[in-house]
């Protein structure tokens, strides 16, 4: 490790197995799956498993890359740093049946498994907020949100514009109040699939299988089998 890589190990400090969890646990019988014994400590899990995806971090990056994102990430306090390590996510096409009184509806994996053809996406790190669309999506919700009317209409710059409508006004409100949280204006970019962009926007999830590092679940079955030897 790196002297730069260093001072990311407070973020997994932060999240430490305890002795209080292998006392806790030390009874519990094999029989139970291993999501059950761990969910308690999905955070922890989550950021170790992203930690070595991130583009500063991962084995495969360029150098270039890898250098900006280590000197930007740095001084950040470490809740700005969690979004560049484990970026949110939440889905778009139905804004309208997800509000529940908050601004921002509720997060999905960062996981291609939840990503759809006829979904749009928005993904934020803090920095940048990228917005997919899929190949099938509706077309009046690709109106309503974005003001155009079929996939290939999407535009390679992008300005984030309110309609007279309730979706896109609720679109507007997710992202002012995302830049709110962020303490950032956050990068705009539209994705789609098929195209370099699509790919960009895939690259960010952190949860899928990559050359660099297991799946989600990969690692939680790791993590859950090195806590069961060292218990033994």
């Amino acid at each position: 490790m790196t002297q730069q890589e260093k001072p990311f190990l407070g973020i997994l400090e932060d999240h430490k197995l305890s002795k209080e969890y292998q006392t806790q646990h030390s009874s519990v019988k094999s029989s139970r799956s291993c999501t059950e014994k761990t969910q308690s400590f999905v955070p922890f899990h989550q950021i170790a498993s992203a930690l070595v995806k991130s583009t500063g971090l991962r084995s495969d990056g360029r150098i270039d890359d890898r250098s900006f994102w280590i000197s930007y990430v740095s001084p950040l306090p470490t809740p700005l740093v969690i979004p560049m390590v484990y970026p949110r996510m939440i889905s778009l096409h139905d804004l309208n049946s997800k509000m529940d009184g908050s601004l921002i509806p509720p997060a999905i994996p960062p996981s291609s498994e939840h990503v759809n053809d006829d979904g749009i996406y928005l993904l934020e790190n803090g920095m940048d907020c990228l917005i997919y669309i899929g190949n099938s999506v509706d077309p009046e919700i690709m109106r309503q949100l974005l003001g155009i009317s079929s996939f290939d209409e999407i535009p390679t710059q992008f300005v984030l514009q309110q309609y007279d409508n309730p979706l896109s006004k609720k679109l507007n409100d997710v992202i002012n109040e995302i830049r709110r949280q962020r303490c950032s204006y956050l990068r705009l970019k539209l994705c789609k699939k098929g195209d370099s962009s699509g790919l960009l926007f895939l690259s960010y999830m952190i949860e899928d299988k990559t050359p660099s590092g297991l799946s989600y679940v990969e690692f939680l079955v790791h993590i859950h089998r090195q806590i069961q030897t060292k218990m033994s």
